[in-house]
């Protein structure tokens, strides 16, 4: 019997091609959204951590008044800083969340190919298996049949 070959073998790795490079596209975006937070999030810890020294500084009474408003100038740049980090984050969250659609549409596509190879190669498991049986059959027949002649030759000659 011929071996099993599946009709859309070349549709199916070219499916599962673009499947992983839409993955890796979407991995990449996802890495620059973790980069992102992780700089947003340092950001607004540089500007958390700014404003307790200033808060304790003016506690203490141990800042010059011309310190005070450079602190401040400082602090509007952290947090114009922040702001922009923000941004950042949430573009590149927004650029991964739509390279992820891709790469789940390309996944689809190749489990439905992968879901329709197994049932060509399931179905071609139950033909040659007949195939086989039938072989079987026909082999158990002529041994039958030729018992039998053998039988009735041996009968006419007693």
């Amino acid at each position: 019997m011929k071996r099993f070959a599946f009709r859309l073998a070349r549709l199916a790795r070219v499916r599962s091609l673009q499947e992983e490079q839409a993955r890796a596209e979407w991995r990449a975006a996802e890495q620059e959204a973790v980069a992102a937070r992780a700089h947003r999030d340092q950001a607004h810890a540089d500007r958390v951590q700014a404003r307790e020294i200033l808060a304790e500084d003016l506690r203490t009474s141990s800042i010059a008044p011309g310190e005070v408003v450079l602190a401040h100038q400082q602090l509007d740049r952290m947090d114009h800083e922040f702001t922009r980090r923000r941004e950042l984050a949430a573009t590149a969250q927004f650029q991964a969340d739509r390279a992820r659609t891709p790469w789940e549409e390309r996944r689809r596509d190749v489990r439905a190919l992968e879901r329709l190879e197994d049932k060509a190669r399931t179905e071609h498991k139950y033909e040659v298996e007949a195939a086989e049986a039938q072989q079987l059959d026909e082999t158990a027949l002529m041994r039958a049949a030729r018992r039998t002649t053998t039988d009735t030759s041996n009968e006419n000659l007693s």
